[in-house]
């Protein structure tokens, strides 16, 4: 056999031998390629998992340091009165239909709680924000967790109420929302107090978890009244309803 045909044999057995480490090379690149995209889709979903747990670990947090309104329990209602059925009124500062409410029935809300027939759990909410592009349910809900402070939660709500903007979405300014606390007689150091918790937003925290109460026990409207855990129809919104609602003489 030929010098030059073992040398042709030897030429294609390298060239194979070439090809078969290429293919393997690339076999090698194409798998750890996978292996790192496969790695790639863990970390994202590893992440993404992440991220929603903190979210949900952020709405659903109570923190040691969560600034409440003396009066508010743990779901963050302001109690008012110690004996008799719950009454819950669910309410947004922003919203018409509770200001008429107050006017027509927070009288007779005050005296049930006054005289023991009923224990009133205000849920101050503050979603109609959203809807009116503003902060202002917010900011008079932090207020009114402000004027707890002095005592004077009860007549805040209503003063801030009998000064609602006649049109919608006006709101309220953080002026209007400090006068309201001189109307009910919040006065000297207790104003300045109060200023500043107006001015800080305080209560901004317990504002929140307010209003994830409302939306865990499926409040979809204000005002929404609630005796011992049971909606009642809204013709029963007035002072005669409510009594008996509450099963007041």
């Amino acid at each position: 056999m030929s010098s030059q045909s073992n040398k042709s044999r030897e030429s294609r057995r390298d060239a194979r031998d070439r090809l078969a480490a290429q293919r393997e090379a690339q076999k090698s690149a194409d798998a750890r390629r996978e292996r790192m995209f496969r790695i790639g889709i863990i970390a994202v979903v590893l992440v993404l998992v992440a991220g929603i747990t903190a979210l949900i670990a952020w709405n659903n947090r109570i923190a040691s340091d969560f600034a409440t309104p003396p009066s508010a329990r743990d779901d963050g209602a302001i109690v008012v009165g110690t004996s008799g059925p719950e009454m819950a009124l669910f309410e947004d500062f922003q919203c018409p239909a509770c200001a008429q409410f107050e006017a027509a029935s927070g009288e007779t809300v005050t005296e049930l709680a006054a005289n023991g027939d009923a224990i009133t759990a205000y849920y101050m909410l503050s979603f109609l924000d959203g809807n009116l592009g503003n902060d202002s349910s917010a900011r008079a809900a932090n207020a009114s967790g402000c004027a707890d402070e002095s005592g004077k939660f009860v007549e805040y709500h209503g003063t801030v109420y009998a000064n609602q903007p006649e049109v919608e979405g006006t709101g309220y300014t953080d002026e209007q929302l400090k006068d309201f606390a001189a109307q009910v007689g919040i006065e000297g150091d207790a104003k300045t107090e109060f200023d500043a918790c107006v001015d800080e937003n305080r209560y901004s925290e317990w504002v929140r978890q307010v209003g994830k109460s409302g939306r865990d026990l499926g409040i979809t409207s204000t005002p929404t009244v609630t005796v011992d855990g049971e909606e009642i129809p809204r013709e029963q919104y007035t002072p005669e309803g409510l009594r008996e609602a509450v099963g007041a003489q």
